[in-house]
């Protein structure tokens, strides 16, 4: 080997470092099956970023959905083997089933719903099917927000002029986690 020649491999390998570290440090997404959001909107669904989401980055991270229906400026897309309904609006002429990756007139998620306790769970362990004193222990701060919803994680700020205070809350019924349901910031 000569010594006189600098090594380009570690070279490379120091120039590719710092563009790894970035890319990790840029990546927030929850690990597979965690539903997880914070008070600033930044709010996932495993892999799939909810606040700002669109139907062709949904069928990016769960495959198509198992089905589509339209009314009115909402789809609500099912992906029933993993129990996740996510509700798209438009504000503009656009259908809001349309799948593209256009931003600028791509529809955007409503509101996020998991109803199955695989492989779903929040970032404190609670699942679908959990008594409501596992909801009061992982989430003591978790206040009713209406009828049988829990809020959660509650907005310190809000993007969007949307109704609501809570991006994630849970649906409890007849003394059980029935939904958890994460807030995508909709107008």
């Amino acid at each position: 080997m000569d010594l006189a020649r600098p090594r380009r491999a570690g070279c490379a390998a120091l120039a590719v470092l710092p563009l790894a570290l970035a890319g990790a440090a840029s990546a927030h997404a929850a690990p597979a099956g965690v539903v997880t959001a914070n008070g600033f909107g930044t709010s996932y669904i495993g892999s799939y970023k909810v606040l700002g989401g669109t139907q062709a980055q949904a069928i990016r991270s769960y495959g198509r959905p198992t089905s589509r229906v339209r009314r009115r400026d909402v789809c609500t897309a099912r992906w029933t083997r993993i129990g996740l309904t996510i509700v798209f609006y438009t504000v503009s002429r656009v259908s809001p089933c349309l799948v593209t990756r256009n931003l600028r007139i791509a529809p955007r998620v409503a509101v996020a719903t998991v109803s199955a306790a695989r492989p779903w769970r929040t970032i404190r362990g609670l699942t679908v099917g959990q008594p409501f004193s596992e909801l009061q222990r992982r989430y003591p701060e978790s206040r009713r927000w209406f009828g049988t919803r829990w809020g959660l994680v509650r907005a310190t700020r809000r993007p969007f002029s949307g109704l609501g205070v809570w991006w994630l809350s849970a649906r409890v019924q007849r003394g059980r986690v029935t939904q958890l349901q994460v807030d995508g910031g909709r107008i």
